[in-house]
Order: structure tokens, then C-alpha cells, then sequence
């Protein structure tokens, strides 16, 4: 991966994930050698993530991952060449959200079994679809806060599939409340080894499969042509 890319972590209302899902994807993506940077608008992840003294506009190495990750407090914030930026915006779907998501290349939306997360998830997917195909990033869907056998209870792959057609990945990130590193009172960072951390790691690969395909230039997003054959086919039913 040469041009940098931006991941863009969406939810909305108190206790939605979107902090805790941007914390630990960031520490995911270090641990996998990858070049991170936060761009953390309500403070909960980068919080989180402050296992050690910040170094000025970064971080100090988490002592699993062995690198210090970037800060990014700019007004408009970019990743840098071979970097991925994620992207923790407020906690509402507002214009300032809808111009985050033109930016993007992709927009990962945490969701759990509330009608708020699937009401989010039906008003980000009906503005991505909406764009022109030059700012049309990848969306992609995760779901959270579940126990396994929950997955299909409330037929949420199919209210997913309904609403977001290919976007759902297949990790789903568990329900962990007690190991952990780093806690803010918005977002939680796992240890590593533990099945959330796992979980997360499993959820960094699929999302840098998904932004593989893209080696573009900077700000140049996927044709349509590009986003059908890497739409991913839905969650497997068992």
C-alpha cells in the first residue's frame, strides 16, 4: 500500500462502540506492523490508547505494539503516504459526518441490536449510495456487542444484508467488559491474546483486504465496477 488511506468509524448516541472499535482497530493495525494515525474528535479513543505518556501529537508505544502512533488534531486531517488514518468523528450523523464520508475510502459502521445503530446504518448507507462514483468510498459493517449465539437471533444479518447489500464482514466483535488495558468512560482498548483483541485483529485484515484492490492516487476513490467485485458476499447463515 503506497498512497494513504482513510478509515472512518461511524455511530451515533451514547455507549454506540464506534470509540472502542477506533482504539482497538488502530492498536490492531499497529500490532500488524501497519503505519496508524487517530484522528480522535470526542477524545474517547485516543484516551483509551493512553497506556503510556503521549509524546506531543503522538502516543507512546503500547508495550505489544513497539511503535509510537500518530495523532492527527488537524481540522481536516489526512493520512500520510503508506499510512491509515482512522477516523473518530463526534457522535452524530451530521453534515460534518456526510463531508467525512466523501474523504474516505472506507466507512466502517459498528452496529449491535438497537434500533439507533440500524437507523444509523440505513442514513450512512443511503448517502454513500447517493454519491457520484469518483467519491464513493467502501462501507463496511460490523457487528458488536453480541454474544455468538445472538448473531442471527433478531435476524440482523438479514436486516444488515437489507440495508447494506455485501457490506458485512464476517468478524463479529464479542461482548468483553473486563479485560482490558486501557479504558476511557466512552471506549475500551483489550489486552492482547484475549478474544476481543483477537476479534480485532481478525476485523484489521479484512479491512485492509478490502482496501488492497484500491492502490490509487490520493483522494481518487473506487469505480463502481471496483466496489462490486469487492462488495464481499453476506455473512454466511451457518
Amino acid at each position: 500500500m503506497t498512497a494513504g488511506r482513510t478509515v472512518l468509524v461511524l455511530g451515533a448516541g451514547a455507549g454506540n462502540l464506534k470509540s472502542t472499535v477506533a482504539a482497538n482497530l488502530v492498536c490492531a493495525l499497529a500490532a500488524a506492523g501497519v503505519d496508524v494515525a487517530l484522528a480522535d474528535a470526542d477524545g474517547a479513543s485516543s484516551r483509551a490508547l493512553r497506556v503510556g505518556a503521549p509524546y506531543g501529537r503522538a502516543l507512546a508505544p503500547l508495550p505489544w505494539v513497539g511503535r509510537v502512533l500518530r495523532l492527527d488534531d488537524a481540522p481536516d486531517p489526512r493520512p500520510l503516504t503508506g499510512e491509515v488514518l482512522v477516523v473518530d468523528p463526534p457522535p452524530r450523523f451530521d453534515d460534518a459526518a456526510r463531508g467525512r464520508i466523501r474523504d474516505a475510502d472506507l466507512v466502517l459502521v459498528p452496529v449491535d441490536a438497537s434500533s439507533l445503530a440500524f437507523r444509523v446504518l440505513g442514513e450512512v448507507a443511503g448517502h454513500v449510495g447517493a454519491l457520484p462514483d469518483d467519491r464513493r468510498p467502501l462501507l463496511r459493517v460490523a457487528l458488536g456487542r453480541l454474544l455468538p449465539r445472538d448473531v442471527d437471533r433478531w435476524g440482523l444479518v438479514d436486516r444488515i444484508d437489507e440495508a447494506a447489500p455485501g457490506a458485512l464482514v464476517h468478524t463479529t466483535l464479542p461482548m468483553a467488559r473486563t479485560v482490558r488495558v486501557g479504558a476511557d468512560r466512552q471506549a475500551r482498548l483489550y489486552a492482547p491474546g484475549t478474544a476481543a483483541a483477537r476479534a480485532y485483529a481478525r476485523l484489521a485484515r479484512e479491512l485492509l483486504d478490502a482496501l488492497a484492490p484500491f492502490d490509487r492516487r490520493p483522494g481518487e476513490k473506487p469505480g463502481p465496477s471496483d466496489v462490486a467485485s469487492d462488495a464481499g458476499s453476506p455473512r454466511s447463515r451457518g
